[in-house]
């Protein structure tokens, strides 16, 4: 019985975060005003499912990793499968993983790397401008460069995958959207590919981007 309604509970707890219809104040009409849920009310995903989406695409086991950050940020301190490091106001921090299917980077038929950076205060030191991009290195070693074919990268920040851009600044906030401008959210929301140009350096895969403050970036390695 208590097993049941620990289930009962989670079902409900799954419900009010899955989605913005919530009862208690009424349903908003805007598909966006600050609920916590998963996918608005018109059913448009919003940047958190994507974030979801991404990481149930990932592989079943870790493999370590060594990042560095250039510009105002300090040097990383790897971890064994995963890095993290605040910048030098530590007014953001990026953190970065790689997951892996089969046994190890050498066999792997699928290698995906994650990186994350957000905003781990609501301003800069001394009311400075808060950093509003990063350049940061990732370097996979152990995988086998020359079976490398390439790799594609899928991004999560202001203007990639999130919809409430294009409602807020498209749509001029529309209070009751139609059909043809909820499917256009629904694009908007969409992950895009992206082709990337990888290097190796000494006998890692090294990858180069700039990303905003709050964003994640995916690579997936094509063998």
């Amino acid at each position: 019985m208590l097993l049941l309604m620990w289930l009962l509970l989670l079902l409900v707890l799954t419900c009010l975060l899955s989605t913005d219809i919530f009862e208690e104040h009424g349903i908003e009409a805007a598909p966006y005003h600050q609920e916590w849920g998963l996918v608005n009310a018109y059913g448009n995903p919003k940047p958190s499912f994507r974030a979801f989406e991404l990481l149930h695409q990932a592989g079943d086991q870790a493999a370590p990793i060594s990042e560095t950050s250039s510009g105002s940020a300090t040097a990383a301190k790897a971890g064994k499968y995963a890095t993290k490091h605040l910048g030098g106001r530590d007014d953001c921090a990026v953190t970065s993983f790689v997951t892996v299917a089969r046994n190890d980077l050498k066999t792997a038929t699928m290698v995906k790397l994650f990186i994350a950076a957000y905003n781990v205060t609501d301003r800069g030191e001394d009311d400075a401008p808060m950093l509003s991009s990063l350049a940061v290195t990732a370097k996979v070693c152990g995988i086998s460069a020359p079976s490398v074919s390439g790799a594609r990268v899928r991004r999560i920040d202001t203007t990639h995958a999130n919809p409430r851009g294009t409602w807020k600044f498209k749509q001029k906030r529309v209070t009751y959207p139609t059909p043809l401008q909820i499917a256009e959210l629904e694009e908007a929301s969409q992950l895009q590919d992206e082709s990337v140009t990888l290097t190796v350096v000494g006998g890692c895969v090294a990858f180069n981007t700039t990303m905003p403050t709050s964003a994640t970036v995916v690579l997936d390695f094509e063998f």
